[in-house]
């Protein structure tokens, strides 16, 4: 079946469609015009658009004469015959439809499936016979049993044919009769004749031979041969399409085409070469072409339109195009001396700046782009699977040559943008000024703080140390997945404490606790953050400057500190920081007097990091540089527009209005910032592509001695690239051995940062998309789709630490962070959210991708999960999934995964308020940490409360129950367990939890925030899923607060928004009966059983 399809497929090879866009652009370039769209025309008034439309077009355009012509035949509303008129009769000359009604006749590979394209079911039903009948053949010719597919073959055979009969030409011939008769005529488009389709086969070979018989639709009679055949003699599959003489529409077409395929169907090369004679009236044209593809070079060849007095020739080499977006993406085209490159394409630029004749032309394919997905319709899950995969690039010269004209586009977008904002500026109303001693609500607009998520209950790993090293129990980092360690500022063995504080890597000998005290310190440069500590070895990553300046264009949704990284997700990006990561890895074998033994400097920054053993492996960003004279602002102009002073230094007072800039007119305005394009532009176009590509600075010490390093992350050819074009950014997965030996090894895409999720073998990135105008999209149109996810996995080499591109899947939504992906037994599992509350179109997506090799396919999917609510927190485990949605109450989700085509949700549970994060106590026990609600006076929505912990019963799983619920303080009051997942501390073998709190009273439900901060430190329950929460104590790091205090409200650590927190303590680490208060600036040590009494204080800013 496979065989057959392919060869009578109605669409014809998407290689071929570009030579008619590559005679097209010649057209445009040599007739020296700008050109627009594709709308319907009829140019020389026959009523059909043919030909004759093209010679009409060509001889207006040569001779510039122009006519008064018909309002259907005027495209641009010009009242003149002109390119845009040509190009839309070539289009559908050359056999590109515009529209399903256009295209019946025009595709040349197969009429009988084409002359029933009124009725979907109808083509589908002609492919099946038509390509079935020749495995009948072959059963004949073989002498094998007839198949399951052939009974529906003969099944076909005796269904009623609706646009008049089929049946075979003889009882001895292979051959099928289609007859559309009058009678059939309604149901199929009008269309009388008839199609005859010859099978004919040996032991390699299967063709069709196909005559169409005065086949006739309105004014045009088709009539002629055409034969496909495939031959599967030798590995790869060979087909070719040959058109004799064949007659449509009063033009020749004569032409043989012939098509590579692997055994998988991918198109390896196509090569052709065609004569067509087209004449309408006296007037006439022959259109030749010769071309060659290939995957590795592209399409190239020449094309030749001579129509009697005039005649146009083009080249074109090495094409190649997005086969999502149908636009070339390198190559070049060249008529008359003129080269076009193509390598400035992209879904987000579809347009390039041509120079003929000193003069400057803008070519724009976003029609072509629109044109494309129009004839190929709706997007398949397999179109949508690759549009998200990665490719190589195309060696050097092509990326820097995509890389420029990305950043020539985006500069020029951002020039236009301030230019808009100088020609507002001119007429200006100053802002309004508040007396700001009044009694304002202060709204705190969601931050970047915090990533709910947590570990399985035997994440946490337990080590026993003899009681004179050590503790016998510690808690660990809290991971989301076993033996996968995740980053922090804080590490411990059970003996000695491991901390970033201060700019510096301090060492606390925590055992025995009573006397823990930093034994050594050891300066980190810039700004250090998190860090890994394994085997002897710290391996700490530090931000250095910020990348990027302030050029009022790009700024990462990052503001620098610790407590602003992006880790719960709800409201902000996981981007990175925009500073340079340095990573310092230390030899801590000696505990008093660490030893330097690498540093790495690199011209990107820190995105997320695992290790795996000895295996680190390093997420980092690489934005476009920032190239030394490129300006956003004329010189004068920024003063004005854009601060610096009083508004009255500026602007004066006329007619109720401000006026600023009064010096320079729109025209002038204009004129300045086109000259800084053209001066942007030289600077971007000289720069080199080591300019661009990652870079690091490797540093060893050997016997104390550095020994330096300088190169690139890999080589041009090693880069993977978006076929999406999503983003300008490098993004790097650098993997090293943690005792700081060994090479570095690097894969490098080119796409968008996002989450990350790591098992212990593979690592996946998911990057957010939003529909844009411009770009082309994953999924079809009409889907009304608006946001999507990709998912990129790497297969992960821990021994030696590498990393290896394996495929990419996309999917409706966003993923709200780390903990709504997951992978188990060999499917990965996504939870997203499409849409923003309040739009009453929210919901969410349940998917399970299976790797199937380069791809990773939906197999399993729920979708409209809990309309008008979005997911406030997720988790895997095992073969379930829970997720906890949020408008007006808390629906627990669970569901049952374990049949991975086949997803179901087994309960349900509706309670008030959310939860941010959920932790598997057991399994059948969750444990989380959320926010407490009251419903609205309106009832349209819930305000949220205080800090709220709860436990439930999943042992049912189609009847989850709450069990215990704990809530702490009124709206206001904060933790960073609540958004960050690393803060959170359920040390299991003590059934002990510790989280950071910022309890505030006084609140009065609703809106209303709390007056009163009554506690700031850490908080430590005893948890069981018997008896539920008891409260031990506390560990205070702040005094309490009131309202009567002086400047109370405007520096309250109770006016939060529940995405933000203000908890001073940041982490907790349990040894034995002990816990330890982390701050960054101290650790407060205290027995659990008498917690509030401080027994040792380590302060990291004194001397």
């Amino acid at each position: 079946m496979k065989r057959s399809t392919r060869i009578f497929s109605p669409s014809p090879s998407r290689h071929i469609v570009w030579l008619f866009f590559i005679a097209l652009l010649c057209m445009v370039i040599a007739t020296n015009t700008t050109w627009a769209g594709f709308y319907p025309g009829n140019v020389d008034g026959n009523e059909t658009i043919d030909l004759g439309d093209v010679i009409t077009g060509l001889q207006t355009l040569v001779n510039a004469t122009t006519s008064s012509v018909s309002h259907e035949a005027d495209l641009n509303g010009n009242d003149k015959i002109g390119i845009e008129e040509l190009i839309y009769a070539m289009r559908v000359t050359a056999g590109l439809p515009v529209t399903l009604e256009q295209s019946k006749l025009e595709n040349l590979t197969n009429f009988a499936a084409l002359a029933l394209a009124d009725d979907e079911k109808d083509i589908e039903s002609l492919e099946q016979m038509a390509a079935i009948m020749s495995y009948i053949g072959l059963n004949s010719a073989r002498q094998k049993k007839r198949s399951s597919d052939q009974d529906i073959a003969l099944n076909l055979l005796n269904t009623a044919f609706p646009c008049g009969t089929v049946e075979k030409e003889s009882e001895t011939s292979e051959a099928v009769v289609f007859t559309f008769t009058e009678a059939g005529s309604e149901n199929c488009g009008g269309i009388t004749g008839t199609v005859k389709v010859t099978p004919s086969l040996d032991e390699s070979n299967v063709s069709y031979a196909i005559e169409c018989r005065d086949v006739i639709k309105g004014d045009c009679v088709i009539n002629g041969h055409t034969t496909a055949t495939l031959s599967s003699e030798n590995d790869p599959v060979t087909a070719t399409l040959d058109l004799d003489n064949i007659m449509i529409c009063n033009q020749t077409f004569e032409e043989t085409v012939t098509m590579t395929y692997d055994t998988a169907g991918q198109v390896l090369s196509v090569n052709g070469a065609s004569e067509n004679i087209y004449s309408i009236g006296n007037s006439g044209a022959i259109v030749t072409t010769d071309f060659a593809y290939s995957q590795t070079d592209g399409m190239s060849g020449s094309t030749t339109i001579d129509f009697g007095t005039q005649t146009f020739t083009c080249g074109f080499s090495h094409i190649k195009t997005d086969p999502a977006s149908g636009l070339p993406v390198s190559g070049s085209l060249n008529v008359n001396n003129t080269e076009l490159n193509f390598s400035g394409l992209s879904s987000e630029n579809p347009s390039l700046s041509v120079t003929l004749n000193d003069s400057i032309f803008n070519l724009d394919l976003q029609d072509v782009q629109n044109v494309y997905h129009s004839w190929f319709g709706q997007s398949s899950e397999s179109q949508c699977r690759t549009r998200a995969a990665l490719r190589t690039a195309d060696g050097c010269t092509t990326l820097l040559n995509d890389l420029k004209q990305g950043a020539i586009a985006e500069m020029e977008e951002k020039l236009d943008e301030n230019l808009r904002y100088a020609m507002e500026c001119r007429k200006y109303e100053p802002p309004v000024y508040w007396d700001m001693d009044g009694d304002h609500a202060v709204a705190v607009a969601g931050d970047v703080n915090a990533d709910a998520s947590l570990s399985l209950y035997d994440l946490l790993a337990e080590e026993s140390f003899p009681s004179d090293e050590g503790a016998t129990e510690y808690s660990e980092t809290n991971t989301q997945v076993a033996g996968v360690d995740e980053a922090d500022f804080i590490k411990n063995d059970g003996s000695y404490i491991y901390i970033l504080a201060d700019g510096k890597f301090h060492i606390v000998a925590a055992w025995p606790p009573e006397s823990s005290s930093v034994i050594s310190s050891f300066d980190i440069e810039g700004q250090p953050k998190k860090m890994f500590v394994h085997n002897k070895r710290a391996f700490i990553y530090s931000s250095l400057n910020y990348i990027r300046q302030n050029d009022y264009g790009y700024y990462p949704d990052y503001y620098g500190g610790r407590d602003n990284e992006c880790t719960y997700g709800y409201n902000c990006e996981f981007t990175g920081d925009g500073r340079k990561l340095k990573i310092t890895v230390l030899d801590i074998s000696d505990t008093t007097a660490p030893k330097l033994v690498r540093e790495l400097y690199f011209s990107g920054s820190y995105l997320n990091s695992r290790r795996i053993g000895d295996a680190v492996h390093s997420v980092v960003i690489f934005p476009d540089p920032q190239f030394d004279g490129i300006e956003y602002w004329p010189e004068g102009l920024e003063e004005y527009c854009r601060g610096g002073g009083y508004y009255w230094d500026y602007y004066y007072w006329e007619d109720d209005y401000y006026y600023g800039v009064p010096e320079y007119t729109e025209e002038e305005l204009t004129e300045m910032f086109e000259a800084l394009k053209q001066e942007n532009k030289a600077i971007i176009l000289g720069s080199d592509i080591t300019d661009w590509l990652p870079s690091v600075k490797d540093i060893r010490y050997v016997d104390g001695q550095p020994q330096e390093e300088k190169g690139l992350l890999g080589n041009c050819d090693d880069f993977y690239v978006s076929m999406q074009q999503d983003g300008k950014n490098f993004l790097s997965m650098v993997s090293a051995n943690i005792n700081g030996e060994g090479e570095l090894n690097a894969t490098t895409i080119m796409g968008k940062p996002g989450a990350v999720y790591a098992s212990s073998s593979a690592f996946y990135i998911c990057s957010g998309h939003q529909h844009a105008p411009r770009i082309i999209w994953f999924f079809d149109e009409r889907e009304e789709i608006k946001e999507a996810s990709t998912v990129h996995k790497f297969t992960l080499i821990n021994d030696p630490p590498s990393s290896a591109y394996k495929g990419s899947g996309v999917v409706k939504g966003r993923v709200l962070n780390q903990f709504a992906m997951d992978e188990y037994e060999g499917f990965f599992r996504m939870a997203t959210t499409t849409g923003r509350e309040p739009n009453p179109n929210v919901h969410s997506t349940i998917s399970v991708f299976e790797d199937k090799g380069t791809e990773l396919e939906v197999v399993g999917q729920i979708d409209n999960i809990a309309p008008t609510e979005d997911i406030r927190s997720a988790r895997f485990d095992r073969d379930r999934g829970y997720i906890v949605t949020f408008k007006k109450t808390d629906p627990l989700f669970v569901f049952n995964l374990s049949d991975p085509n086949n997803l179901t949700i087994a309960g349900e549970l509706k309670i008030p308020g959310f939860s941010t994060y959920i932790h598997p106590m057991d399994d059948n026990h969750l444990l989380s940490i959320g926010y407490d609600s009251a419903e609205s006076d309106s009832g349209s929505f819930a305000w949220f409360q205080g800090i709220m912990l709860q436990i439930f019963d999943v042992a049912d799983m189609t009847n989850p129950q709450l069990t215990h619920k704990e809530v702490i303080g009124t709206r206001g009051s904060t933790s960073d367990a609540a958004t960050n997942h690393l803060a959170f501390n359920f040390f299991k073998p003590r059934d002990l939890l510790a989280i950071p709190m910022v309890i505030c009273e006084g609140g009065s439900g609703g809106g209303s925030y709390g007056d009163t901060m009554t506690f700031s430190g850490l908080m430590v329950y005893k948890v069981t899923t018997d008896t539920g929460f008891e409260y031990l104590g506390g560990v205070s790091h702040e005094d309490p607060q009131t309202q009567e205090e002086e400047g109370y409200y405007w520096r309250s650590p109770c006016a939060n928004w529940w995405t933000n927190s203000n908890s001073k303590v940041k982490r907790s680490v349990f040894m034995d009966d002990y816990v330890f208060s982390v701050t960054e600036d101290e650790i407060r040590v205290n027995l659990v059983s008498n917690l509030g009494t401080d027994i040792a204080v380590i302060n990291f800013t004194e001397p």
